[in-house]
């Protein structure tokens, strides 16, 4: 029953490498090539790995703003992923909000916050953001 048990998980462990290693293959082939397709069967095959949720972000036309959302619930500690939302968030114009634009500006706060030391983030935040926070 042990000796079964232990089969059935090794055979498991070995169709998922197998899943990440297509994951992975897919992320870099459509990373190079520009394919958001690829990648979007890459971040399906492996949901866990928050760079593939960016690339799929800058890769797909319309920006896919779902994408950038779900790389910042998987890696929140990523300061470049909450500017990009932000500035994704204020750049459609069709679709803003003063709760979009609240929204917006409370992540340029949390990417300064996150890096302090970035000059790009530090003078968005106190130009465009801070005033409305």
């Amino acid at each position: 029953m042990r000796k079964a048990l232990g089969i059935i998980i090794l055979l498991v462990y070995i169709v998922f490498l197998g899943i990440f290693a297509e994951a992975e293959y897919l992320y870099q082939a459509g990373k190079a090539q520009g394919n958001v397709e690829k990648l979007r069967i890459a971040s399906i095959l492996n949901p866990f790995v928050s760079e593939y949720k960016y690339e799929l972000f800058e890769h797909s036309n319309p920006k896919d703003i779902n994408s950038i959302k779900e790389a910042m619930r998987l890696e929140p500690l990523k300061a470049s992923y909450h500017m990009f939302y932000a500035l994704e968030l204020l750049r459609d114009y069709s679709k803003r909000t003063q709760a979009s634009d609240q929204l917006a500006f409370y992540e340029i706060k949390r990417a300064y916050e996150l890096e302090p030391y970035n000059t790009g983030y530090k003078q968005i935040y106190n130009q465009d953001a801070k005033p409305y926070l």
